[in-house]
């Protein structure tokens, strides 16, 4: 699994932490370790709302040259252009159900099975959400080599949720 160095300033992110499932190799003495992925990058990222999930990716992309997918634009943009999926998932928006697993995953395995995703590496923002989800996704075939999970603390999240309602541009 390919690692990431993201920087950030300390007050943007305060009280965010990486979670890596994965223990760092031991290093030899005075010896660095580099990590060397072969081919394009593939990363999940997800969080709370609130959590800089937004502000990651568009580091990570501008460093690191991935396609950014999000299910949420993906379903958007879906619905705006009218295709079948996008009429199936309008009508569970529309009753405010959520959409089904089957439909999203079509979309998102779509996306990454486009040849900009292929040649450049993705970067899956928010997705997957649940048990189900990953389950899903994992049958096609889709699996990062990097997962990234923003763990922000509830009281920063609030903060953070209730600036962007009195900030007029947020």
């Amino acid at each position: 699994m390919a690692s990431f160095t993201l920087a950030a300033s300390a007050a943007q992110f305060a009280g965010a932490k990486l979670d890596s499932r994965r223990a760092p190799a031991p290093r030899a003495q005075g010896r660095r370790a580099v990590t060397v992925c072969a081919g394009p990058k593939r990363v999940m990222i997800a969080g709370a709302p609130a959590s800089g999930k937004g502000t990651q990716c568009e580091l990570i992309v501008e460093k690191y040259g991935l396609v950014h997918i999000s299910a949420g634009d993906l379903l958007r943009a879906a619905v705006k252009e009218g295709t079948p999926a996008g009429l199936e998932a309008k009508e569970y928006m529309d009753r405010g159900d959520l959409v089904p697993d089957s439909c999203v995953v079509t979309m998102v395995v779509d996306a990454l099975d486009t040849p900009a995703a292929k040649e450049k590496g993705w970067l899956l923002d928010g997705y997957p959400r649940s048990a189900s989800q990953a389950d899903a996704i994992a049958k096609e075939g889709i699996e990062p080599d990097t997962f990234l999970l923003l763990d922000v603390p509830d009281d920063k999240l609030v903060e953070r949720v209730v600036g962007r309602r009195l900030d007029p541009e947020t």
